[in-house]
């Protein structure tokens, strides 16, 4: 019974990872999101049924995850030498340490359930059906000349962008405070389109992986592809980059067991892609989309100007506080350094973890973020283990290139755990293997 109710909060945990816009709690830009609040139920739950577990899964936390979240917890020292005459931004800092607990709780959580690893990656299968199937609602509304803002309607946050016709989202008064698109752009559960295609990039090939129905397989990753075609999404090309590198991994290496069925599904899907293509090209509105996509691939391109302009005024103010501004502070710091800039944000976590950790607290970023991917790439064998660590390395070029502050989106930090319980794995599948040669040599 306990291991019942422990699958079904594990189901639970996934699904509602793949979501950043149902809340249960807000105060200013605080946001207590669903799915912080079932990782603090489901800790509870194992508080309660597993306390003589819990240092057990304490020792199971990836130390490079320990060391970066402390970075961030005293990067309060050097901001107060590089801020000593601004310390009203660090106000900022304060408010950043909620969001910093409830990242370490759901880490933490999804350790506790890594005997349900396979319930949370089912979770997030169906979240990201959920989320296609709401993404196709969006859509249906727009070409009907219509606005789909029940999510808004319900959950309304300061940065939900809002799609539809013009006319429409014009003169809806019940909407004005929102951000508003006025083409089409596929967002899902999301607040808006680059973290939904974020999203779909750190979760399509766990929704291969788990769906067993080849049609359904094939259907909704071309939909999916198809929504970040015409929603001028670069990310979509780091969907076709994960691809590339699952099929060189399945040639290269013998023990990474590929579904004969995968032979099949794989030429279909690329059927589908060229479908779309044909259909791109006779499509002047597609086609234009295609070239929009394209150009936010390139960060030399005009529409990119704002991007580049973040991320030089980043690479400044880095200069400028070499030992870090503190944790959560750049956007207050952006503001008072920049006034005039149209964004307060700059466009790549790297140089965000830089400019508020300094040179240390990104090296223990990029430690945390590329070490276990390295390490499950290189010795995995399971096919999970390998599309986990290929789906954080999907989010890591995400946060990299788009610059989602932090762990904004909770499904991040819950598959960073996840490749956490890979990791673990594999460290003691390796550790069992050298026992028993030692022993065998002992004899």
């Amino acid at each position: 019974m306990k291991n019942k109710k422990k699958s079904v909060l594990a189901f639970i945990i996934g699904l509602c990872a793949c979501n950043n816009i149902f809340y249960v709690f807000a105060r200013n830009n605080f946001y207590l999101n669903i799915c912080a609040v079932v990782c603090i139920i489901s800790l509870i739950y194992i508080f309660i049924n597993e306390k003589k577990r819990i240092s057990y899964y304490l020792s199971q936390i990836n130390r490079s995850f320990i060391f970066y979240t402390l970075f961030c917890l005293f990067s309060i020292v050097p901001a107060l030498i590089s801020l000593y005459n601004k310390t009203h931004l660090l106000s900022a800092f304060t408010n950043g340490l909620p969001l910093l607990v409830l990242i370490f709780i759901e880490y933490f959580t999804v350790i506790c359930f890594s005997d349900s690893q396979e319930n949370i990656l089912n979770g997030i299968k169906y979240g990201f059906i959920i989320n296609l199937i709401i993404s196709l609602i969006q859509m249906l509304y727009f070409k009907n000349n219509a606005v789909f803002s029940f999510l808004y309607k319900m959950f309304p946050t300061p940065s939900f962008q809002v799609c539809g016709p013009y006319s429409k989202l014009f003169f809806d008064q019940s909407i004005t405070t929102t951000l508003k698109v006025y083409f089409f752009r596929a967002q899902g559960l999301f607040i808006e389109t680059s973290y939904f295609s974020t999203f779909v990039v750190g979760a399509i090939l766990i929704f291969i992986y788990k769906t067993r129905n080849n049609y359904l397989k094939i259907f909704l990753s071309i939909f999916s592809f198809y929504l970040c075609l015409i929603s001028e999404t670069g990310n979509i090309l780091f969907i076709l980059f994960l691809l590339v590198v699952l099929g060189f991994i399945s040639l290269k290496r013998q023990n990474f067991r590929v579904r004969r069925k995968m032979f099949l599904i794989v030429p279909l899907v690329i059927i589908g892609f060229v479908l779309i293509a044909f259909y791109a090209i006779n499509d002047d509105k597609i086609m234009k989309k295609v070239d929009n996509l394209f150009e936010s691939a390139n960060i030399y391109d005009v529409n990119n100007d704002d991007r580049l302009l973040t991320i030089n005024n980043g690479l400044e103010l880095i200069k400028k506080y070499p030992l870090g501004i503190g944790y959560n502070v750049t956007s207050k710091l952006y503001v008072n350094e920049f006034p005039g800039e149209k964004h307060s944000y700059i466009f790549s976590t790297i140089i965000v973890n830089f400019l508020e950790l300094g040179i240390i607290g990104m090296i223990f970023y990029l430690i945390f973020a590329l070490k276990m991917v390295i390490y499950v790439l290189k010795k995995g064998h399971d096919d999970k283990d390998i599309l986990v660590a290929l789906s954080v390395l999907g989010l890591f070029l995400c946060q990299a290139t788009n610059g989602i502050n932090y762990w904004n989106i909770q499904y991040i930090i819950i598959l960073y755990a996840l490749l956490n319980i890979s990791y673990n794995n594999l460290k003691y599948e390796e550790k069992v293997k050298n026992e028993n040669h030692f022993i065998r040599a002992e004899y």
